[in-house]
């Protein structure tokens, strides 16, 4: 009995194990997608590494006349035609989203990669840490 018990723990290990296995080397549809959030200084770097960087400010059009960083495209977070602007852009380009301090920008980014944008960023802190 003990040895038969050891035999069909054994089958049971060694059937996980190779299921372990198996699916961890499987590539995920989403490895190469980039949707991160970063610091000032890394999004300076991405500006000044990357010229076909896309800036995308969603803040109001009031908060926009107060400053803006150089070169953003303008849509507002929250106007209803917000999600149909977002989804006009091409998918397969790098974005810098920032708001005011965060928070529309950081869903932004989330709206991004659900509708399958490859690579884009978020700025933390938004344009009140920028502009200072």
């Amino acid at each position: 009995m003990n040895n038969r018990f050891l035999q069909a723990f054994s089958v049971c290990l060694l059937s996980f194990l190779l299921v372990s296995c198996s699916s961890s080397s499987s590539p995920k549809v989403t490895s190469n997608v980039i949707n991160q959030d970063v610091s000032q200084e890394r999004a300076k770097e991405l500006i000044k590494n990357n010229p076909e960087l896309i800036i995308i400010d969603v803040r109001t059009p009031a908060e926009i006349a107060q400053g803006k960083i150089k070169n953003a495209i303008e849509i507002d977070y929250k106007t209803d035609k917000f999600e149909e602007e977002i989804s006009k852009l091409d998918k397969d380009k790098k974005y810098l989203v920032y708001c005011a301090s965060g928070g529309r920008s950081g869903r932004t980014l989330k709206k991004m990669s659900s509708l399958g944008f490859k690579e884009s960023y978020n700025l933390l802190g938004g344009y009140n840490d920028w502009k200072e």
